[in-house]
């Protein structure tokens, strides 16, 4: 009998709907293990969760028979309602209608996990984490359609040049 092997790793970006500040350092931690639970019951691994006030980064082993469209749907369909019911400041939460879905190779798995959990410690200020954040959408974006030994525009913050250097 045949055997298959898969190896799909899904890097999802999605923020809180206007990029408000909800997702506040004391209910973080349980708002990513709910994500994680949801990734689960659906047969995902959960390799990583984390982000900062205003958005969140999953890196998400899947079966097949799951599209990137379909686990976001899943992931912020089954959290947004969770998240109103339990944190009562929170009844006007809501995720952003929009996500960005990146395949991740193996052995890239690593790298994403040490850049989402260096953002989700909050050692730079806000503004830097957000244009980091935005800067590596860019990079992940860019990366699908470009070479790693491709100069980054300027502006780019040290940071984001490390992910892309990672990457």
């Amino acid at each position: 009998m045949a055997n298959t092997y898969t190896s799909l790793h899904y890097h999802i970006v999605f923020s809180t709907k206007n990029r408000e500040l909800w997702i506040k350092p004391d209910v973080e931690q349980r708002i990513w293990a709910y994500l994680g639970g949801i990734a689960k019951q659906n047969k995902m691994k959960p390799l990583q969760i984390g982000g900062i006030e205003d958005h969140i980064h999953l890196l998400l082993g899947a079966p097949t028979v799951l599209a990137p469209a379909k686990i976001a749907q899943l992931i912020k369909g089954g959290s947004s309602a969770w998240i109103q019911e339990t944190f009562p400041r929170m009844k006007g939460f809501g995720w952003q209608n929009g996500y960005g879905a990146f395949t991740v190779s193996r052995s890239k798995v690593p790298s994403v996990i040490y850049c989402t959990r260096f953002e989700s410690i909050h050692v730079l200020p806000r503004k830097k984490c957000i244009t980091s954040a935005r800067a590596r959408y860019r990079i992940h974006s860019r990366a699908a359609r470009a070479s790693p030994d491709e100069e980054l525009p300027r502006g780019i913050s040290r940071i984001a040049q490390a992910a892309w250097n990672r990457i």
